[in-house]
């Protein structure tokens, strides 16, 4: 997710970081590099696994870093990928230089492949780890079971924003409010509007961190800005009013920003207002048929928590390029690394 309005964290690598809290590891965001800064990184740091995400607009980009990878440290070196555009277009990510694509949720899929890598398991024999699709010796391409998608979030650890230095924090913005941290309170939509593939990502499947949680993790960030990137935060009247209480309870004073639908704010009113305070909506449609489809969605939902602030702290716009990468490195001997 991101725009020339909305430049948020990787949020997806430090996720995925926080399940190998036993090797140390290192991100690179490349939308705040410059393209040498990934090769050098290699060199110096050496990883024995490197990552990226991939939205459909990175693919080429992605498979850029990991062909750089593998071309740059040679067998040594695992390059893996992820995200929506390695589950739903596979095929577009085969390749020698790429060993293993994470099909799905992949915290836990990362999880187990470090965990195997790091046992000195074979770069060729993954069928025992969820969620993977690899090369054979054979040079065939094969899909390992479905990962499970069922786990309750607030069982997962809080993601790793203290892998991100404070001059890549200093960067993410939405609007023209910044320093920006980023979080996100659910996986998955219950919708399936057809321009959208979250929904079939997260199998028609929605889950939520308890207002506690969310406020737990809110109460770590320094920043005055919180952007939450749940696909559809406006789904929960009982929610909204729940996470409402709880920061009004501890006393969170934070400027917000999030997404969700329109129908939404139209049917609670009560609850944009006098729970949430002033609006700022910005909203938009999936094309010229949406009006009469009820596919209507706010992209924009900026306001204040009842116990926010009145003033929201104001930056420059700028406009972001696509391009994103993080590294994660060992502790011991072994590093491995994420990029996006």
């Amino acid at each position: 997710m991101c725009s020339s309005d909305l430049f948020p964290e990787p949020v997806a690598l430090t996720t995925v970081a926080a399940m190998v809290p036993e090797h140390e590891v290192k991100i690179l965001d490349m939308r705040l590099e410059a393209d040498t800064v990934f090769n050098e990184t290699l060199l110096s740091f050496r990883p024995q696994l490197v990552g990226t995400t991939s939205m459909t607009t990175d693919r080429y980009q992605a498979k850029a870093l990991l062909t750089c990878t593998k071309q740059t440290l040679g067998r040594d070196c695992f390059p893996t990928v992820g995200g929506h555009h390695a589950t739903f277009a596979p095929h577009d990510f085969e390749d020698a230089d790429i060993d293993a694509l994470c099909i799905g949720e992949g915290d836990e899929t990362f999880a187990e492949l470090i965990q195997h890598l790091d046992g000195g398991g074979s770069f060729k024999d993954l069928s025992r780890i969820d969620g993977l699709r690899y090369e054979l010796p054979d040079g065939a391409w094969h899909s390992t079971k479905k990962r499970n998608q069922d786990r309750d979030l607030d069982t997962f650890p809080a993601p790793r924003r203290d892998l991100l230095p404070r001059r890549y924090r200093d960067e993410y913005f939405f609007a023209v409010a910044g320093p920006m941290a980023s979080m996100a309170t659910s996986r998955g939509c219950s919708f399936d509007c057809n321009f959208c593939a979250t929904w079939e990502f997260y199998e028609h499947k929605t889950r939520f961190l308890p207002a506690e949680k969310i406020c737990d993790q809110i109460e770590t960030m320094d920043e005055k800005v919180v952007f939450f990137l749940d696909d559809n935060f406006l789904t929960s009247k009982h929610r909204m009013l729940a996470l409402a209480d709880e920061m009004e309870k501890r006393g969170i004073k934070k400027w917000w920003g999030t997404q969700g639908r329109t129908d939404f704010v139209a049917d609670h009113p009560d609850v944009m207002k006098t729970q949430y305070g002033r609006q700022e909506p910005q909203s938009g449609e999936d094309s010229a048929r949406a009006r009469h489809h009820q596919h209507r969605h706010l992209y924009g939902a900026a306001g204040f928590f009842r116990a926010g602030l009145r003033r929201a702290p104001h930056r420059h716009t700028r406009v972001a390029s696509p391009r994103a990468a993080s590294l994660p490195e060992q502790r011991r001997d072994r590093k491995i690394s994420i990029h996006r």
